[in-house]
């Protein structure tokens, strides 16, 4: 009988075995299974290789809000990223001599803590002075500066003066022998120039005669909050100079990502 159609080849007597039918849907099954198992071999690499999760930037920020004026210790130095420059550092000079009211001994409690303490004090307690103080200052308006307090500036360069924001003057002419500038009137025409005293020294007369910014406040512990409104006085002045004279060395708020 001849078979005509699939009715007929299914129907056709004898006709109980489909291996082709079959070897062909064991092979699909195969390869589906093989599919399967790359799958997840790539799904385990994916999860292996990924890396773990940040700390969130609001648990770790802990810059200063703009309107806020606050100094700190300056963090460790790190390699700018590369084509970054490197964040500049400004440079205040204080007086080298003990009997100064402000100087390497007591300028880091000063400027930080807004607190004076008396050089001579320190020292008679068996405090070493530092040979150099670096700090960093966030003025009223957000942006920020670093600074790097010395009191040796004979050794400074040509472009490292062009750093200096601020000179702590004691009152005496010798404080500036060496320095890279004709007289005192143009020292203090190109850097601001500042002198501290307490309320019961007596005015310096040489002073007077400088165009310098001169605060008094009272060494007395109760009026502690004397200091601190010169201390503000001072930061204000030192950013007012730096926005004319030296603008290089202010890191603006969008500067500081």
């Amino acid at each position: 009988k001849t078979l005509r159609d699939r009715r007929a080849i299914l129907c056709a007597p004898g006709v109980s075995s489909f291996q082709s039918v079959t070897h062909i849907l064991e092979a699909f099954k195969a390869q589906q299974k093989a599919l399967e198992r790359e799958e997840q071999k790539a799904r385990r690499d994916r999860s292996a290789a990924k890396p773990p999760p940040q700390p969130s930037s609001s648990s770790t920020s802990s810059r200063p809000r703009a309107g806020s004026s606050s100094s700190k210790a300056a963090p460790p130095a790190s390699a700018p990223p590369a084509g970054k420059a490197p964040k500049p550092v400004a440079t205040i000079v204080v007086p080298a001599a003990i009997t100064s009211a402000v100087n390497l001994w007591n300028v880091s409690q000063l400027l930080r803590e807004k607190r004076w303490i008396s050089p001579v004090e320190l020292k008679q307690s068996g405090a070493a002075k530092p040979a150099e103080i670096k700090l960093e200052h966030c003025f009223e308006d957000g942006s920020r500066a670093r600074f790097l307090v010395i009191e040796n500036a004979n050794k400074l360069s040509e472009a490292e003066w062009r750093n200096v924001a601020c000179v702590i003057v004691q009152g005496a002419a010798w404080q500036f022998k060496g320095w890279p500038f004709k007289s005192e009137a143009d020292l203090f025409t190109k850097v601001l120039g500042v002198h501290m005293r307490t309320r019961d020294e007596t005015p310096n007369q040489l002073v007077k005669s400088w165009n310098v910014e001169k605060y008094a406040f009272s060494k007395e512990k109760v009026n502690q909050h004397d200091v601190a409104v010169t201390v503000s006085s001072f930061w204000q002045a030192v950013h007012k100079s730096m926005t004319v004279q030296k603008p290089h060395l202010l890191m603006k708020p969008h500067q500081l990502s």
